[in-house]
């Protein structure tokens, strides 16, 4: 009995050693957990884009400017998880997404006269909208990978689509300016 008693003292001893050094090599390797964060905040940055998706895919049957404050929400929501994220990103790796911040500025163009119809060409406008912001949820999709890395070929991609849907709702606002 003993040398049983010798081994689960050694055995105690052990773990009451390891356990404390274990855990501080855990707190220790900080970096590990930041990369697990910028993966979740990518998560539910990815989680708002895809919302985004459903709604612009609904415009179709939008027919007030009183329906579109869900769009607008998600539009921000949207913006302001993916400016975290960019922020979160080291070296600029990520930019800002502008055609964010123009489609919500689309939408309070819209919504500015207050309660009314919208227009044809409005919802017309709309659904070309939902269709041109496919390229950039494809790209949003796929940017990055489960251990955090960004895929420079798809930011360039996304990057590449956010230009050109900000320069599209740069085009509907003039045009609705204009009529």
């Amino acid at each position: 009995m003993t040398r049983f008693k010798k081994m689960l003292a050694g055995t105690v001893i052990a773990v009451l050693i390891l356990v404390p050094v274990y855990q501080l090599r855990h707190m220790l390797s900080a970096g590990d957990d930041g990369e697990d964060a910028m993966q979740m905040l990518y998560e539910v940055s990815l989680f708002q884009i895809e919302m985004l998706g459903h709604h612009l895919d609904d415009t179709a049957r939008l027919r007030s400017t009183e329906e579109l404050d869900m769009l607008k929400q998600t539009a921000y929501a949207a913006h302001y998880v993916h400016e975290r994220l960019v922020r979160s990103t080291a070296g600029g790796k990520l930019s800002s997404l502008a055609s964010l911040q123009e489609l919500m500025a689309f939408i309070l163009r819209l919504q500015i006269a207050g309660a009314r119809e919208l227009s044809a060409t409005e919802q017309e406008g709309l659904q070309q909208l939902a269709d041109a912001y496919d390229p950039l949820f494809a790209s949003y999709r796929k940017m990055m990978a489960s251990d955090g890395h960004l895929y420079a070929s798809e930011v360039e991609a996304m990057q590449q689509a956010d230009a050109d849907l900000s320069n599209r709702l740069k085009q509907l606002q003039q045009y609705g300016a204009e009529s």
